[in-house]
């Protein structure tokens, strides 16, 4: 499921398995407003290829499994082509050095 999303989907996939599993998804709305994505039809998609579920509630979960998944996949990109950075020792050289572009979507 994950190979066949638009690119701004795994995008999506990505900042739900770092930053968003377990939020309300008016939350996740309101914090990638800015972004360019297209969050409410990102969800659903993301729903219907079964990679979260949204709860009644409209809380977001992702399973620990896609979790770990979508991670990974952040790991396996070049440093420089990385949308977001979760290893202690990127974000250090980032900040010290500021000798690697990256390009951002939100």
């Amino acid at each position: 499921g994950y190979d066949s999303l638009h690119e701004k989907d795994q995008i999506l996939f990505h900042l739900i398995a770092v930053f968003f599993n377990y939020e309300n998804d008016g939350h996740v709305k309101t914090m990638l407003a800015d972004s360019g994505l297209d969050v409410r039809l990102g969800l659903k998609t993301l729903a219907y290829k079964s990679l979260i579920k949204i709860s009644s509630e409209g809380e977001v979960v992702m399973h620990k499994l896609l979790q770990q998944v979508g991670r990974q996949a952040i790991q396996r990109q070049e440093p420089w082509k990385r949308q977001i950075l979760i290893d202690t020792d990127d974000i250090r050289d980032v900040l010290e050095n500021d000798s690697v572009s990256f390009s951002f979507y939100f």
